[in-house]
């Protein structure tokens, strides 16, 4: 004869309510699942407030840092980049445009608005790297002021232009000075159609010197040196070795149809010597007359 089931706790349980599962109390099991919740939540939380932390900081370094970058030059000769910050920033498709807002940046009432309403500007979001600078000015407060052409990352052959009035003027580099207005228009032609020798090319990925450099102004140093020419430029108390590659063996010449033109200017040239640095590097150089 079986048994009656009898539902009351077993004396030898060991809290004399319920009986063992497994070999352990299930109270013991409870306060485990307990413990193991708690630390789950612990680590979630930490988590969320990490994540939370990392997003605060990214959105606050785009939105807040002046610039995303100052490329510099790279070892293999490219030509340096200044990129500009990823916030949305105005720039117009024209030159020209850019220029009309410049002279009214002179007298304080730039409209930028009337141009974003003629759709000749507008708020760019892509960060902008700046290609070349065309002109210098003062704004209504007193700021340098610089004209430029950008070009859009990510954008193959985006071209655009626009002011820098915020920017510090030694990231950019300015390659076109007011004081140069003074040259007569074949000196400035001669200037503009400057280019580098085909050796120099194959280490800079430009060709325009004046374009691209600025021309530096100083004294030069010749020396024989294995009955070939050795040129250097002096900057301070130093005279600092200027590049075979860049150096042009044929002299100064104005442009065909131009060679009557401005020949004081021509002899200045001659005898004064040109030489371009880019970033503190020569690129294209034009030794005077006589070596000094």
């Amino acid at each position: 004869m079986k048994e009656a089931f009898d539902p009351r706790p077993s004396s030898d349980s060991v809290h004399g309510d319920w009986p063992h599962l497994n070999g352990a109390p299930l109270d013991d099991l409870d306060r485990d699942a307990e413990r193991a919740l708690r630390n789950f939540t612990a680590c979630v939380t930490i988590l969320a407030i990490v994540v939370g932390a990392a997003a605060f900081f990214i959105v606050l370094w785009v939105w807040l840092s002046p610039t995303i970058a100052r490329a510099d030059e790279s070892d293999d000769g490219e030509q340096p980049r200044h990129q500009l910050p990823i916030r949305p920033a105005p720039a117009c498709a024209k030159l020209v445009d850019v220029y009309a807002l410049a002279m009214a940046d002179m007298k304080g009432d730039a409209d930028w608005d009337a141009m974003f309403a003629a759709g000749k500007c507008a708020q760019v979001a892509w960060p902008m790297t700046i290609v070349r600078m065309f002109d210098d000015y003062k704004d209504s407060h007193g700021r340098p002021g610089l004209i430029g052409e950008v070009l859009l990352d990510g954008i193959p052959a985006a071209h655009l232009y626009s002011l820098f009035s915020r920017y510090p003027a030694d990231w950019l580099s300015v390659t076109y000075k007011p004081e140069y207005d003074k040259n007569s228009p074949v000196m400035k032609m001669w200037f503009e159609l400057a280019e580098l020798t085909p050796e120099a090319r194959l280490r800079f990925s430009f060709q325009g010197c004046c374009k691209n450099a600025d021309r530096f102004k100083t004294k030069f140093h010749v020396d024989k040196i294995n009955g070939d020419d050795s040129w250097c430029y002096v900057i301070d108390d130093s005279c600092l070795p200027i590049p075979a590659d860049v150096i042009h063996s044929d002299e100064i010449n104005w442009p065909p149809g131009h060679e009557d033109e401005d020949p004081e200017g021509l002899r200045q040239l001659r005898a004064e010597g040109v030489l371009f640095l880019h970033f503190g590097k020569p690129v294209c150089f034009w030794p005077p007359e006589s070596g000094q």
